[in-house]
């Protein structure tokens, strides 16, 4: 059975000018985001000042295997796959109706500064990255009982597919 390998990323370069989390709510603002949640949908309050706390390393009712927003991971971030609407990817099911629903796609430029924050750590007001902490690919387990690896040993081969970067 062939291995699927996906890498995300990239290099610094394309996280662009630092976002602050105040841009991000004023997205969510001006798509009427604010209306709907917590007015329509009260599991995810993104009016200002309560909107970080329900977003950064949160479950996603509609996909409790996704996390709303997984610090420095567009790509495995619902909120962002939401905004895009994007249909499947990889071993992600379906996310549902992009957002905002019976409107158009927010402006891909609002949706790139959306993905910067989130590449860029998705820091609150204060710059700091809050929120439960969610193991993403590649993190080391923490609290091992078990000493770090020092040496290789062994060998090992890799078949398979990347897809993407």
């Amino acid at each position: 059975m062939p291995l699927l390998v996906v890498a995300c990323g990239g290099d610094d370069d394309d996280l662009g000018e630092p976002v602050a989390y105040s841009e991000v709510q004023a997205v969510w603002a001006e798509y009427g985001c604010t209306a709907c949640h917590p007015g329509v949908n009260s599991s995810l309050d993104l009016r200002d000042g309560r909107s970080y706390a329900d977003l950064v390393g949160i479950r996603a009712l509609e996909d409790p295997e996704l996390v709303r927003v997984v610090a420095g991971d567009p790509g495995s971030s619902f909120l962002y796959l939401k905004l895009g609407g994007d249909p499947p990817v990889a071993d992600i099911p379906a996310i549902g109706t992009r957002m905002p629903p019976r409107s158009p796609p927010i402006d891909p430029a609002d949706l790139e500064l959306v993905r910067r924050w989130i590449a860029q750590g998705a820091k609150d007001e204060n710059g700091e990255t809050g929120g439960p902490r969610v193991a993403t690919p590649g993190t080391p387990p923490q609290d091992l009982d078990v000493p770090s690896a020092t040496e290789r040993r062994g060998t090992g081969t890799i078949d398979g597919t990347v897809i993407g970067q």
